[in-house]
């Protein structure tokens, strides 16, 4: 099995703090409702506050974060009962990066096992890790209640 090597990190970071992120979100009050009583986290209406929303030039100068604007993670999809890939266009916006960020997340624990591309793989975790660091230091009450919760051990 070829492996890269900062891969395995990378993705306990990503999840440790995207769950992490996620909970400080709902513990905000950015969430929504789903079906059977269920809540999610509401990036959409995170990512409109102000703090957040004026956040996107910056992460298109970063030359980190600009990989996943650039070259945005696909969406597994089923055609005619084959899995495959749907490329998605790049995001614009703030609300557009966040939708690319859950999908690194549920590429990471839904995508394709048997073909990775792992440096891409590592490319985007590494950019998602510091869009998620930006928006924490760009919004002291998400930083707030983030750094609140209990690590993930």
């Amino acid at each position: 099995m070829v492996t890269h090597p900062e891969l395995p990190e990378l993705a306990g970071k990503f999840f440790v703090r995207f769950s992490r992120f996620e909970s400080a979100l709902k513990q905000s009050g950015f969430c929504k409702q789903e079906r059977n009583d269920g809540v999610a986290a509401d990036w959409n209406a995170f990512a409109h506050c102000p703090e957040i929303d004026n956040l996107f030039p910056v992460f298109e100068a970063n030359p980190v974060t600009v990989y996943i604007i650039d070259f945005p993670p696909k969406k597994r999809i089923m055609v005619n009962g084959a899995l495959g890939w749907r490329e998605v266009k790049k995001p614009v916006n703030v609300v557009e990066l966040t939708e690319a960020l859950s999908r690194v997340r549920n590429n990471l624990f839904h995508g394709d096992k048997q073909n990775p591309n792992l440096s891409r793989n590592a490319q985007l975790l590494t950019a998602g890790l510091e869009v998620m660091d930006a928006m924490l230091q760009a919004h002291d009450g998400i930083r707030m209640e983030y750094e609140s919760l209990q690590e993930i051990a």
